[in-house]
């Protein structure tokens, strides 16, 4: 998986790469920042990818893979904005309906 993440400046202002030396992101954001998630949405779509995608999955040209946006929201705001990139034959796509 090929990944990009977009973090308002406001929120995060002093975050480095050391931050996650032993922790996952949300964990950072929880931890460091105090950011309480309210929900997120995501938006999955098949695409044939740009070369720089295909380059970093070590994907061939003309081959699909799934684009997934997301967006996750501190209340109304949103506070992450990911988009990531998964080979197709490499992804797995669950959904639980149980309320």
């Amino acid at each position: 998986m090929y990944e990009k993440t977009y973090l308002p400046q406001k929120y995060f202002f002093d975050l480095e790469e050391s931050h996650f030396n032993n922790k996952n992101m949300y964990d950072v954001f929880r931890e460091s920042y105090g950011i309480i998630f309210s929900g997120a949405k995501e938006k999955f779509t098949a695409i044939i990818p740009e070369k720089k995608v295909l380059e970093k999955l070590k994907m061939k040209q003309m081959e699909a893979c799934m684009k997934i946006e997301r967006r996750t929201f501190m209340n109304t705001k949103v506070v992450e904005y990911t988009i990531s990139y998964a080979k197709s034959d490499k992804m797995t796509f669950e959904v639980d309906l149980n309320g």
